[in-house]
């Protein structure tokens, strides 16, 4: 029975139309029945608000409303079938492909897959069965098989792509048969079936809304089911050309029988779209601003239930847009809604399934810093919370940079000791303990599920609050997909691990999303193929531009658009066509209506502007060609958006860091200081309070190797030990013999590297105990030259005894404590040298390092070495005599300085100050200053001295800037933003 066509008119919202012409044709006294009608839709969304509509026009007639069913597109073949078997679910069908994949022959398949996965990979054998899935769903949605594309291949001159599909063809021949094993049947396949065999005969009535793509073999299933069909278009009354009229008998040269637009007529009309409408700007963020511009030019004329605004997610615009208008108040509601994968459970299940795998620190560290990770890896004693096991496993990782968690441990010390400890009772007890081994893909569910119960149960939920709401949704959805994996038939159950297990149930729910809260102050955030049925009078499009509107294929590998031309499939060509019609009807159907293009992507790769806006008169190209190059111009300017309905959110009343003025308690005001710290006092004072006493510092595994301080720790370790050989084993090394103190030091440096890293560090500490080889040979051969000189080493790593050497200042005593790394002696001359290690990239000398300035400006930035002859006084021998006496102070007997191991060895060299008495009189006594400073008990923040550090992270640049914060002018919610959207 042919389709009876009508047409609404398109200067109105389609869907209350439609909804009162159902009801104009079911209404039998006061009661519209409508159970015999299925009302199809082009989404899910307009469903709902199809039935929305009806409820309110049939309670606004007073009518007694039955409702239909309604349904998409892609679900229309289901209510005309009587399936002789049950269609696979997806999960089963995912399943069979996977087999039949392995099933062929792996010489037959390459010339598909070059590279295929290995026998166990089962995540790789699933990813191959997807792709399969979906071109199999493709082309069957045009009633063709695999077999036929092959053939159509083979038909074209200059293009042959026959061979690949008919192995294709056989793979897909397998996964039939695989199914059939089970007792299933492809839901695809039983269409393309029906259509040979003879549809069954359909009762009710079929309404087709406004749709736009209706597949050959759906339009076939309608058309044999032998259903009354009605096609509603939306579009005026005699089409868009004279050639038709309400009754539809002679149809219009731009709609076919079944109100579907027509390729050729809406590749070649014209839009409407006038430069009234149009805006282009250059960045996503220009895109969002635009919008607002575009909702405060409405002038408090609609609410924000009245407006509608287009996004497409692949543009970036939508977060630059959450962000504007949540910062004015107006709460944005994206339709498209959060990628589930994004849910906690799910996190925790990949971080879950990461560390099963192959048991990696990063994939433990990540597992652990799961916020609903804590019930899975609380370990009793070891680690009573989750966070105290974070910070465990950060101190150890940052100590010894693991790289896998495997026997033989490094030793540690202090907390990072509890670490094996916490690592192996994920291991021993616990959900986690239960996934080892291989198990039939079904047998695992019970176990994941398990793990998620522990994870969640003692979490108090409240179906009152929102979060709680979506939580239980998304532990819902893994429960079902859950148990789709685990009524697997058995011939398509496979044997894995617990982290493939875990990974094809991700799988399973990969693609759906979490809906937004409703509210009705909201504003609709939709994707482009929703906004011609939306209802709402006002519409702001963005992304116009070509990839996003009109979509478009390209380079598709096994696709590409001429095939799919040739096949029936949507193709380029016809999706323009599908969204110049569309841009058609929401232009003419809104009150208001504008565009946003851009010109660049949030990259700042260039972006072309859609076709659409360029099918307008010859006359007018020329200007709109321009308007793509022109100077944006100003786009800084950010509107309240009180004239939506809504009003600007409060200004915060958060005080944003830095604190001004740091105070410390008379107990908190340090009474003694390392050497070493002298010179962060100096720099900072401020900073120096945060680090030093208040010890905020960061502890993370961001690190993949050593960092400046553990490469120098571990090398004066190693200078230490060799240090220490030379006093207490002289006949082992003969330290004026640059070989015998080379292999000396690399024996010390295997045994270190051994000790604190493990057999299981990542590779970069291989390479940079290599690269300590190169400066340990370097300084072989110098301190070869010095002990040829006369020099012998007196004393390794000492340190004054007790709390600390007195340093009189303002007549109160303040204790100086430091350890210093290296005394040597000149018996012949009875000199002595205090010497410290450097073993930075580049050699910088002592007065440089201690000293900044030119002439009479130059100012002591550091202190260690002149404050190293303040302790010498506390340094005793193993008589309890001093090391260094007095009278070699006094006599200027004691040099200081630096032994340089630098990146360029070449450089590597004993390097000793030059200063005079009068100069480290000078240091005492700013040493004096630093100490009165610290005494003071009160820190002044100031911008100029405290700042984030320029090179490398800082954990405190949060307590140490302005933070992210509107400018000072931006009173009412207007100001001027970066290009990031937001001002530092």
């Amino acid at each position: 029975m042919p389709p009876t066509r009508f047409f609404l008119d398109w200067d109105r919202p389609l869907l209350p139309q439609a909804a009162a012409r159902l009801l104009d044709h079911y209404t039998s006294g006061r009661v519209a029945d409508l159970r015999g009608v299925t009302a199809v839709l082009p989404g899910a969304r307009a469903r709902r608000r199809l039935v929305e509509l009806l409820l309110e026009e049939a309670g606004d007639r007073g009518l007694t409303l039955i409702p239909p069913d309604s349904v998409t597109v892609g679900g229309l073949p289901d209510r005309l079938l009587d399936a002789p078997r049950p269609p696979a679910e997806p999960s089963t069908a995912r399943r069979a492909w996977s087999h039949a994949l392995r099933a062929t022959d792996p010489e037959a398949l390459r010339p598909v897959f070059p590279r295929l996965p290995g026998p166990g990979d089962l995540a790789g054998w699933d990813a191959l069965a997807d792709l399969l899935a979906g071109l199999h769903e493709t082309v069957a949605r045009e009633g063709h098989r695999f077999a036929d594309v092959a053939r159509m291949c083979g038909t074209e001159p200059g293009f042959d792509d026959g061979a690949r599909w008919e192995v294709l063809a056989g793979v897909r021949e397998r996964y039939l048969a695989r199914l059939g094993e089970a007792g299933l049947a492809d839901r695809h396949e039983l269409r393309i079936a029906a259509l040979e065999a003879g549809v069954p005969p359909h009762d009710g009535d079929i309404w087709l809304i406004s749709v736009v793509d209706l597949p050959s073999a759906t339009r076939r299933l309608v058309e044999g089911s032998g259903a009354r069909t009605f096609a509603a278009v939306h579009a005026p009354s005699a089409g868009p050309t004279d050639a038709d009229d309400e009754s539809g008998t002679d149809g219009a040269a731009a709609f076919d029988a079944y109100g579907v637009p027509t390729t050729e007529y809406w590749s070649e009309a014209e839009l409407p779209v006038t430069d009234e409408v149009l805006r282009v700007v250059d960045r996503p963020v220009d895109q969002a601003d635009a919008v607002v511009s575009a909702l405060h030019a409405l002038g408090g004329r609609y609410a924000a239930e009245d407006v509608v605004v287009s996004v497409h997610a692949e543009t970036d615009v939508v977060p630059f847009l959450e962000q504007r208008l949540e910062a004015r108040g107006v709460h944005p509601r994206y339709a498209g809604g959060t990628p589930l994968t994004r849910a906690a459970p799910l996190r925790l299940l990949e971080a879950v399934a990461a560390y099963v795998e192959d048991h990696t620190y990063a994939a433990l560290a990540a597992l652990l810093r799961h916020p609903d990770a804590g019930p899975l890896v609380e370990a009793g004693p070891e680690a009573r919370t989750r966070l105290e096991a974070v910070d465990i496993a950060d101190r150890f990782f940052g100590d010894h940079l693991p790289h896998r968690i495997a026997d033989g441990l490094p030793r540690a010390h202090g907390k990072a000791a509890r670490f094996a400890a916490v690592a192996g009772a994920l291991s021993r007890s616990g959900p986690l303990a239960r996934l080892g081994g291989r198990r039939r893909l079904s047998r695992w569910m019970p176990d994941v599920l398990e793990l998620l119960r522990v994870a969640y149960e003692t979490r108090p939920l409240d179906r009152a609050r929102s979060a709680d709401r979506q939580l239980l949704d998304v532990l819902t959805r893994v429960r079902s997909a859950a148990a789709a994996l685990g009524a697997l038939p058995e011939g398509l159950d496979d044997p894995c691990t617990a982290a493939v297990a875990i990974r094809a149930l991700l799988v399973e729910l990969r693609g759906e999303a979490l809906p937004p809260e409703a509210r009705r102050d909201a504003l609709e955030l939709v994707d482009w193929l929703e906004v011609a049925l939306d209802d709402a009078p006002v519409v702001v499009i963005t992304g116009c531009n070509e990839g996003f509107l009109p979509e478009s294929t390209v380079g598709h590998p096994f696709l590409p658009d001429g095939l799919r031309g040739r096949l029936g499939l949507v193709d380029n060509r016809r999706r323009a066509a599908r969204d110049a019609y569309r841009l058609t009807t929401v232009l003419h159907s809104k009150e208001t209506a504008r565009i946003v293009a851009g010109r660049r992507s949030s990259t700042g790769d260039p972006l072309r502007p859609s076709r659409l806006l360029f099918r307008i008169r010859d006359e007018d190209v020329p200007g709109r060609v321009l308007a793509f190059f022109r100077d944006p111009g100003d786009v800084s300017t950010r509107p309240s958006l009180a004239s939506v309905g809504l009003e600007p959110a409060d200004r915060s009343r958060f005080q944003v860091p830095p604190e001004p003025v740091l105070e410390l308690s008379p107990d908190e005001v340090p009474s003694s200081l390392s050497v070493t710290a002298f010179g962060a006092v100096l720099a900072d004072p401020y900073r120096f309070v945060l680090e030093r006493i208040m010890k905020l510092e960061a502890v993370d595994d961001d690190a993949r190797e050593m960092d400046p301080l553990a490469f120098g720790t571990l090398a004066h370790e190693v200078l230490q030990r060799f240090g220490t050989t030379a006093l207490t084993s002289p006949s082992e090394v003969d330290l004026a013999d640059a070989d015998s103190v080379r292999t000396l030091l690399f024996e010390l440096l295997d045994t270190l590297v051994d000790e604190r890293f493990g057999r299981a560090a990542l590779p970069a500490v291989a390479l940079q105990a290599g690269q300590l080889r190169a400066r340990f040979a370097a300084f072989a051969e110098t301190q070869a030259a010095w002990a040829a000189d006369g020099w012998r080493i007196a004393a390794v790593e000492q340190q004054p005894e007790g709390e600390g050497v007195p340093f009189d200042v303002d007549g109160a005593p303040f204790l100086l404590r430091g350890r210093i790394d290296r005394i040597d002696h000149h018996p012949a001359t009875d000199r002595w040298t205090v010497l410290d290690y450097k073993t930075g990239n580049a050699v910088e000398t002592p007065d440089r390092a201690h000293r900044k300035g030119r002439g009479s400006g130059r100012r002591w930035v550091d202190l260690q070495l002149p404050l190293y002859r303040r302790l010498l006084s506390g340094v005793v021998d193993s008589d309890g005599a001093r090391l260094v006496s007095t009278e070699a102070v006094r006599d200027g007997r004691v040099s200081l300085g630096y032994v340089a191991l630098p990146r360029e060895t070449a450089e590597t060299a004993f390097l000793l100050a030059e200063w005079d008495e009068e100069e480290l009189a000078e240091a005492e006594e700013v040493a004096r200053q630093v100490v009165r400073v610290l005494r003071s008990g009160r820190f002044t923040f100031d911008a100029t001295v405290t700042k984030p550090r320029r090179y490398g992270s800082d954990a405190l640049e949060p307590l140490l800037t302005r933070g992210w914060q509107a400018p000072e002018s931006d009173a009412d919610g207007a100001g001027s933003d970066g290009e990031d959207g937001d001002s530092r």
